[in-house]
């Protein structure tokens, strides 16, 4: 293992790192601590934010949840290179093994244990995949939202079934977010990244969100919801209960 591994491995198990204590932990020179905090901040893994000489670990397994999940929910096949399912941060070598030690580190299990996840609702809700080359499997609601970062779309089945994603790609919270559906009913929560399960901080809709009778982005109705930064979650559409007096008409 390189010294520059070695110092992403040790910047993993603290969230943090600085140039004198990859000197101490790796007998290194200054000059050589210094070269590889300017890679590791080059390649992503820390922050250029920082506070008195410290270097803090970027995020990115929020933004893998949120890519994984955008990639999920759109038309198409799937497809993740081998390691991609537990965040492997070093670049595939053909001639060693995957580096499966990073399992023994929590965020590395929540990653993994939410790629399994992603796959289970995948395959249990046939909106995301069997109408895959029709627009009739496809609708936008919100697809050019520039200045909050936030998209959202809806994937139905043959029988009408909808799944409802938002998706938010900055990390700042959007609160009572609102946007318009094509039906009236409730939207119940499926999937949401942010769970702290995953890894996330247990942000956002909880449980389920009711449509309003408010027309927006060109639909009769509208959904308003919590969406945490850098998440993505996935309501599963339920039709409005008919009143007992519809109920009688009929």
């Amino acid at each position: 293992m390189t010294n520059y591994e070695k110092a992403i491995r040790i910047a993993k198990e603290d969230g943090k790192v600085c140039i004198s204590y990859l000197q101490r932990r790796l007998c290194l020179s200054y000059f050589e601590a210094g070269q590889i905090i300017d890679r590791m901040k080059a390649d992503g893994y820390i922050s250029d934010k920082r506070k008195i000489g410290i270097y803090y670990m970027v995020d990115k397994y929020a933004n893998l949840r949120v890519g994984y999940t955008y990639m999920f929910g759109h038309s198409g096949k799937k497809l993740l290179f081998m390691g991609q399912e537990f965040g492997q941060f070093i670049e595939w070598k053909y001639d060693t093994g995957l580096d499966w030690m990073l399992l023994g580190y929590e965020k590395h299990q929540q990653l993994k244990a939410y790629v399994k996840k992603l796959n289970s609702v995948y395959l249990k809700y046939p909106a995301f995949w069997e109408v895959d080359y029709s627009w009739e499997g496809f609708k936008w609601f919100v697809p050019d939202d520039t200045d909050n970062s936030v998209i959202a779309f809806s994937r139905l089945d043959k029988e009408g079934n909808e799944i409802v994603a938002a998706c938010n790609f900055t990390p700042v919270m959007r609160e009572k977010y609102s946007f318009g559906v094509a039906r009236e009913g409730t939207y119940e929560v499926i999937l949401n990244t942010d769970a702290v399960e995953f890894g996330g901080e247990g942000k956002g809709t909880k449980t389920k969100a009711t449509s309003k009778k408010v027309g927006m982005h060109g639909f009769e109705n509208s959904l308003t919801v919590d969406i945490p930064g850098l998440s993505v979650i996935f309501f599963r559409y339920k039709p409005k209960k008919a009143t007992k007096k519809t109920a009688d008409k009929q």
